[in-house]
């Protein structure tokens, strides 16, 4: 009796409709045990063409820049994976810059303040002088006081917070319909109509 030949499954890749970034294909073949080839198409959902704008977007965190014709010629482009850790990139850099500029602005109105502290004309009622063992040692001291919006001898008063419970709704058994009430064979009440007066 003669057995079928079985092979070792294998994938086929071609050299176009890649990755840019990662090298991944989206389209290859599959070859199984029994030779049979398949043409796996699933890795085109995860496909972004490539485009100015993520062409831009590429340049921007790459540093280099992309031929689109000739890219789009061999149906190459962009997975949304490497898309998203672009975009990752670029949000990242943002938050920094916005970070570094909201640091500089607080330096710089803190260097502005300590010019006009130490000018000529600034108010000495708020200026003492630090003592130490040597005279010659002595210089002065700024001291500034700031008001706290609540004084630490009135704390703020604790809110007590009480749940409200639903109080249950009373009918009143004399205004209801006796007509309403109807007895079965095994002497169980069944409300089949109901008469309220409001």
């Amino acid at each position: 009796m003669e057995s079928s030949a079985v092979s070792t499954p294998n994938n086929l890749y071609s050299s176009g409709s890649l990755c840019l970034i990662c090298g991944k294909s989206f389209i290859f073949m599959e070859i199984n045990s029994s030779g049979e080839t398949i043409l796996n198409k699933q890795g085109l959902k995860r496909k972004l063409r490539v485009t100015d704008e993520n062409s831009q977007k590429y340049f921007e965190v790459l540093q280099e820049r992309l031929d689109i014709k000739k890219e789009r010629a061999a149906r190459n482009g962009i997975c949304t994976k490497c898309m998203v850790k672009i975009d990752s990139v670029l949000r990242m850099r943002k938050e920094s810059e916005r970070l570094t500029n909201e640091l500089e602005s607080l330096r710089k109105a803190t260097k502005e303040r300590s010019l006009k502290d130490e000018s000529p004309k600034g108010n000495s009622q708020f200026t003492a002088t630090s003592s130490s063992s040597s005279s010659t040692d002595a210089r002065p001291v700024e001291i500034r006081r700031k008001r706290l919006l609540r004084s630490p001898q009135f704390p703020p008063a604790k809110i007590k917070y009480q749940a409200i419970r639903p109080k249950p709704v009373m009918f009143d058994e004399s205004k209801k319909d006796k007509k309403s009430l109807k007895e079965d064979s095994r002497g169980v009440l069944t409300i089949t109509q109901r008469n309220y007066e409001h």
